[in-house]
């Protein structure tokens, strides 16, 4: 029969450590005051600090106590992203891994994949497997602010890969500078309206990138209409699809259509397709080499460079484990490239 008490105990320490209420070289509570405090036995307190201990979370130091284990890094580096497949979204998560692996070939440190699905927990994984640092390529990056605040109070670097979290590095493209130079060729090719449609959330990254895009064709001064796209169910291409779909009227004038990603733009494009205008717009977006566009409609794609974008998050984190400082951002202008339709 298992002793709820003590896995509610050892539970309960295991928070506070990962949270960082007690921090590393803190001083545990005596048993005398563990038993009072928590209304346990001795047994039950011994058999929590045993399994601590057994983590690595607690030294017990003869004559003076248990105290919150010091964090010494291996030559592991946690690299956490979505490791499913999922139909209805276009993962970059394969080529950044490849990109982190090449980067760290003959540094002396090894990748260790852990599944973003259940972040927090991979996080903590990537702890008590004692990682020298924890590259992230998350989408739910509000839960761990307090993990990678005490991450680093522990002086374990984090950087976050092409999505800006809660505190750490961030190294990721120059999502304002592409959109500006995907507008700057939209106009050179003659468009003169642009019509934005984007992610309609409260994610901090979508905010700032949509923010910069808008920015971006303030600037150019163009007669620009943003169509906000509800993201908030998982079938994201759908939603882009419905509303092109409801916003069919704008093919009727020469324009070209803005999308934040290239999930975005398959589901304008589906519909596009489907509604067979008799001009083709252009296209704006964020790589997608795979669309397949009919004779002479141009496609402006704005061309993220996630080898580049790996192997600075790898130096950026070397910085930091090595120097125990350096650079917390950088952002990687995106190349431009135009595709004419006709490659059916």
């Amino acid at each position: 029969m298992k002793d709820a008490k003590y896995e509610l105990l050892t539970e309960e320490l295991r928070r506070r450590i990962r949270e960082g209420s007690l921090r590393p070289g803190d001083m545990l509570m005596s048993r005398s005051q563990m038993e009072k405090h928590y209304s346990v036995s001795a047994t039950t307190i011994n058999r929590a600090l045993d399994a601590l201990e057994s983590e690595g979370l607690i030294d017990r130091r003869k004559g003076r106590g248990c105290f919150v284990a010091e964090y010494t890094g291996t030559d592991k580096i946690a690299v956490i992203c979505p490791l499913s497949v999922k139909p209805n979204k276009t993962d970059i998560s394969p080529f950044m891994v490849n990109a982190i692996a090449v980067a760290l070939k003959d540094t002396g440190f090894v990748p260790l994949l852990f599944d973003s699905e259940s972040v927090c927990r991979s996080f903590d994984a990537a702890l008590e497997q004692k990682a020298a640092g924890i590259l992230l390529n998350v989408y739910d990056r509000a839960s761990l602010q307090s993990r990678v605040a005490r991450a680093e109070s522990m002086g374990l670097p984090v950087v976050f890969l092409d999505k800006k979290g809660p505190g750490g590095g961030f190294v990721g493209t120059d999502h304002y500078r592409g959109a500006l130079k995907g507008v700057e060729k939209a106009l050179a090719l003659g468009y003169d309206r642009i019509y934005h449609f984007f992610e309609n959330t409260d994610v901090s990254s979508v905010v700032e990138r949509k923010l910069g895009y808008a920015h971006a064709m303030t600037l150019a001064n163009l007669n620009t209409r943003l169509i906000p796209v509800d993201t908030s169910g998982e079938d994201y291409i759908a939603r882009f699809y419905e509303a092109m779909t409801e916003n069919k009227g704008i093919l009727h004038e020469k324009c070209a259509i803005f999308t934040t990603n290239g999930d975005g733009m398959t589901g304008v494009w589906r519909a596009v397709r489907e509604i067979a205008p008799r001009e083709y717009p252009a296209l704006i977006s964020f790589d997608d080499p795979d669309i397949v566009l009919p004779a002479g409609a141009p496609f402006v794609n704005i061309v993220q460079d996630l080898q580049a974008i790996g192997a600075e998050a790898v130096g950026m984190l070397l910085t930091r484990i090595t120097k125990g400082a350096g650079p917390y951002e950088k952002r990687i202008s995106p190349e431009i490239r135009v595709v004419t339709g006709g490659r059916q």
